[in-house]
C-alpha cells in the first residue's frame, strides 16, 4: 500500500500541484527545468541515506526507490509530456542503461559485500561523504552561468515550496491513514527527493543553462531538506 501511495505522490499528485507553483513563479525555461525534476523517479541513494539517518524504515525506502526507478523509462516521458503540454523526446535507451547500472551495481555490491562486514559508523560516514560529493559535483556543472539574484531566489523558493508540499502530503497521510513516523518519513523522502542523474540526463538534451540550473538548485535544496528532516527527527528521538 505504501509503495503505491508513494508512487502516486511522486508521479501524479506532486507533479500536478508542483507545476502550477512553478508556472506561477518561474520563467518558461526555469519552469521546464522544474517539470523535468517533477517527472523523474526518486533518488534511491539519498532517500535511503536520509531514511537511515532518521532511523526509519530503510527496507520500505529501498523497495519504493527500486520500483520507482524501474517504472521511470515508461512513466517519466508520460508525466513530462503532460506537464509541458507536448510530446517530449527523451533518451529512453540511455535511461534504461543507467537504471540497469544503478540497480545491477547495487545488487552486485549487496551480494559481494556482507552487511555484517561494514560497520554502521562506516555506512554513516560514507553516506555523508557521498551526499557532499554529489552536491559539489552538481554545483560544478553549472559552470560560468550568470544568474540574477531574483531568478536564483525564485528557484530556491519554488524548490522549498515543492518539498514543503511533499512533506505536507506525507504528514496528512500519517494523520489520516494512521501510519507511523517510521513509515511517513520514507514516504516523504521517496516521493519528494528526485534522481539527479536522470534529471540531468534529460536536461542536457535541451542544451539550456537555465533548465540545468533549475534541476541542480532543486537537488541541492532537497539534500538540505533531507538533512534537516533527519536531524530534527533524530534529535527528537534522542530527547525522549
Amino acid at each position: 500500500m505504501l509503495v503505491v501511495l508513494s508512487l502516486c505522490f511522486s508521479y501524479l499528485l506532486l507533479p500536478a500541484v508542483g507545476i502550477q507553483v512553478a508556472d506561477a513563479l518561474l520563467t518558461d525555461n526555469a519552469a521546464f527545468g522544474m517539470a523535468i525534476v517533477l517527472s523523474v523517479p526518486t533518488t534511491a541513494g539519498s532517500a535511503i541515506v536520509w531514511t537511515r539517518f532518521s532511523n526509519s524504515d530503510v527496507q520500505l525506502s529501498t523497495t519504493i526507490s527500486l520500483v520507482s526507478l524501474l517504472l521511470a523509462p515508461v512513466v517519466t516521458p508520460l508525466v513530462l509530456s503532460q506537464l509541458v503540454g507536448s510530446q517530449v523526446a527523451l533518451p529512453v535507451s540511455t535511461i534504461f542503461g543507467n537504471l540497469l547500472l544503478i540497480i545491477g551495481g547495487g545488487v552486485l555490491v549487496d551480494v559481494v559485500i556482507s552487511s555484517d562486514a561494514i560497520s554502521s559508523q562506516l555506512v554513516h560516514d560514507g553516506s555523508t561523504l557521498t551526499i557532499a560529493l554529489l552536491i559539489y559535483t552538481s554545483v560544478s556543472k553549472v559552470g560560468s552561468v550568470v544568474l540574477s539574484a531574483e531568478v536564483l531566489l525564485s528557484l530556491i523558493t519554488v524548490s522549498i515550496l515543492l518539498l514543503g508540499i511533499g512533506l505536507g502530503i506525507s504528514v496528512v497521510s500519517l494523520k489520516v491513514l494512521q501510519y507511523s513516523t517510521d513509515e511517513m518519513l520514507p514516504l516523504f523522502f521517496t516521493s519528494s527527493l528526485k534522481n539527479l542523474g536522470i534529471a540531468l540526463l534529460v536536461a542536457f538534451a535541451y542544451n539550456n543553462s537555465l533548465v540545468l540550473v533549475s534541476v541542480i538548485t532543486y537537488y541541492v535544496i532537497q539534500q538540505v531538506a533531507g538533512a534537516l528532516t533527519a536531524d530534527i527527527v533524530t534529535s527528537s528521538l534522542c530527547s525522549r
